[in-house]
């Protein structure tokens, strides 16, 4: 249901649209109209409320970036799996949707995103993901070098081969060349069961000779693949650099082993009859500074339904969450329904055991959560660098959320900050991506000492009622669950396992043992002095007030652009005067003026646009005008605001 502002966007977007297109229509009949990109689900708005536009538009142009996410990740920002609730909406009014990649995605192959690995890894799954839902047309997808400026590198930089001059090809460029050859003229078929949702195989078909590929992989640890073949039979499988293995048929099967990296399996004639092993967890292990700080098997947590707004509403354009009915048991971790623990896994002698229950509504893509409460905060030693849970679980994209208080009670949660963008757990570490007992990392909040740094962790956690500062000791007060009944898997939604989440024993890790003790917290405690005397503000406002001839105008609004929605600029409307020559608009950050900058000359009209401010600051901005004389008038009244970073709609 749009709202008023939005319903008087949407028809200004429409008059434009419908102008252009019927005349690019007309002009040029055989031209593909692509709906103007952005959130692509904007299109659907457009089909549904305008029957004229499902005549005009021809299909989707995709703006997808994706950045460091897990391809599979479930409905959230920017995520792949958001083409799901497109297609299911787009092919009521289009058929047959011509879609094109015009942005994204975009993954870093910088270490302190991914690295190379990993940069390799997500794009050649979010290829065959996104080919899954009959994408083929990747105008953006295929940057040749890393950008080089501030902005590419930090935001968009994906490119299969370092930057000019240098341009050395990554792994990237090996996994682009090895998807092309294997899957050069084939045509997605279908999704094969796996018996998992974290692990997958996808089905191509050769347009013309017939000739099958299956694309396997999994998403967390690796995972042994025995697929049924007739005796005596030969296949053949292919790692990521297209390095060929000859499989041999044993007792009716042929086995090789799956981890995050495709692999393409050719010989079938048919498809793919698919069983797993046990997952392989052993690349996910405690740090070397490590202290249990916590067991959710010992009897002392409490499952409550209760709502937390700070984590309910931390990202409303993307993602709703919903209070689900759960109910919580102690259990045997060794001998409870997760079964055996695997050798040299101390996940702790007791797990609670998270059971969903089934709910009164179906939410469809979105989860549902609980929390879950010790007797008593759990106080977490020294400078902590991580969280770290055994958790056993059946792939239902379920997570967990940190709930901590630091030292002067301002509340950290693991959902990163409200309404910003690339900070809800991109990287998916939370998830329950994953079959079998895992021990899941999750990077701590920090601050460094004296000048209060915010240290690279904090990126995925939002605070509340404080500075922002993390003063230690942290205290855990909570855990938030999350569990789907049902997961986007592939191209639809399917029914998730019901099988109960394990939670065993939480540890606190520390970078260098020095971190674990008081004297980290003691050193945390430094700040730099606040300088003594800082000089006067010039103040022009009261300036304009003491020698303006002319009556002030009345600010009356102040009011988002139509585009580039950054937070560093914004419309600013307010009365005309009779006779005025020019008005002059002037920001500040002080009501009374001190320190204000002219960000707008000679206007001759109204809402018109300044720019240079920051997003999340409180603003206060003046207009003075120029009379027919060329006299200065006494400044407007004050109109506060504060802009926010609308990442979505830029």
């Amino acid at each position: 249901q749009l709202s008023k502002a939005e319903q008087t966007t949407y028809e200004d977007l429409l008059a434009k649209f419908l102008a252009g297109a019927r005349a690019v229509r007309k002009e040029w009949p055989n031209v593909k109209l692509l709906m103007p990109y952005g959130d692509q689900m904007n299109t659907i708005v457009f089909l549904k409320l305008c029957p004229e536009s499902r005549d005009l538009i021809d299909g989707v142009a995709i703006d997808m970036p994706a950045f460091e996410r897990l391809p599979e990740q479930q409905i959230n920002q920017v995520v792949l799996s958001r083409m799901y609730p497109l297609m299911k909406d787009l092919k009521q009014y289009k058929k047959n949707p011509y879609l094109v990649m015009t942005e994204g995605f975009a993954v870093s192959s910088k270490d302190v995103d991914t690295g190379q690995k990993g940069q390799a890894d997500l794009c050649a799954r979010d290829f065959l993901l996104l080919m899954g839902y009959g994408l083929t047309r990747f105008e953006a997808g295929n940057s040749a070098w890393d950008c080089a400026n501030y902005w590419g590198e930090n935001h968009y930089g994906s490119g299969w081969c370092s930057r000019l001059p240098m341009s050395m090809p990554k792994l990237a460029y090996i996994n682009y060349a090895t998807i092309t050859r294997q899957l050069n003229r084939a045509n997605f078929t279908k999704y094969i069961p796996t018996g998992s949702t974290s692990t997958y195989c996808e089905q191509f078909k050769h347009y013309k000779t017939g000739k099958l590929v299956h694309v396997l992989w999994t998403i967390r640890g690796k995972r042994t693949v025995n697929v049924t073949v007739p005796a005596g039979a030969s296949l053949e499988i292919s790692d990521q650099n297209d390095n060929a293995t000859a499989l041999k048929e044993k007792n009716g099967v042929v086995s090789f082993t799956v981890d995050q990296s495709p692999q393409y399996l050719e010989g079938l004639a048919a498809d793919a009859k698919i069983t797993l092993g046990e997952s392989d967890h052993s690349d996910a292990q405690p740090a070397k500074e490590v202290e249990k700080i916590a067991s959710l098997g010992d009897g002392s947590w409490n499952l409550v339904a209760k709502e937390d707004p700070e984590y309910l509403k931390n990202k409303p354009l993307q993602i709703e969450r919903f209070l689900g009915k759960m109910s919580a048991s102690v259990v045997d971790s060794a001998k409870g329904q997760g079964g055996p623990t695997p050798p040299g896994y101390d996940v702790g002698s007791k797990a609670l055991a998270i059971h969903l229950e089934k709910q009164d509504k179906d939410r469809g893509v979105m989860p549902f959560y609980t929390t879950l409460e010790p007797k008593s905060a759990v106080t977490i030693p020294g400078k902590p660098s991580h969280l770290g849970l055994w958790v056993h679980a059946s792939s239902d994209w379920g997570r967990m959320v940190y709930c901590l208080r630091d030292a002067k009670g301002e509340k950290w949660i693991s959902v990163g900050a409200k309404d910003e963008w690339n900070n809800d757990d991109i990287h998916a570490w939370s998830a329950f991506a994953f079959d079998g007992w895992r021990y899941m990392r999750f990077p701590m909040p920090s601050s460094a000492p004296y000048d209060s740094f915010r240290e690279r962790g904090t990126t995925w956690w939002g605070s509340y009622g404080g500075d922002g500062v993390v003063d230690l000791p942290l205290k855990l007060e909570k855990v938030i669950v999350e569990r789907r009944p049902k997961v986007i898997y592939g191209n639809d939604l399917v029914d998730a396992k019901p099988d109960d989440v394990l939670l065993a024993d939480l540890n606190a890790e520390y970078a260098v043992e020095a971190d674990r003790g008081d004297e980290a917290v003691r050193l945390s405690k430094l700040r730099m002095p606040i300088p003594k005397g800082a000089p006067e503000m010039t103040n022009p406002i009261a300036e304009f007030a003491r020698t303006g001839i002319g009556a002030p105008t009345k600010i009356l609004k102040v009011t988002d652009p139509l585009s580039q929605y950054d937070g560093t600029r914004c419309n600013v409307s307010f009365d005309l005067v009779a006779g005025a020559k020019g008005y002059d608009v002037w920001v500040s950050p002080y009501a009374d003026g001190r320190g204000a900058m002219q960000l707008g000359t000679a206007w001759t009209e109204s809402g018109k646009l300044i720019e240079g401010l920051r997003p999340d600051v409180d603003f206060h901005v003046f207009v003075i005008y120029t009379d027919k004389d060329g006299k200065l008038s006494k400044p407007s009244e004050p109109l506060q605001f504060k802009l926010k970073d609308r990442f979505g709609y830029k």
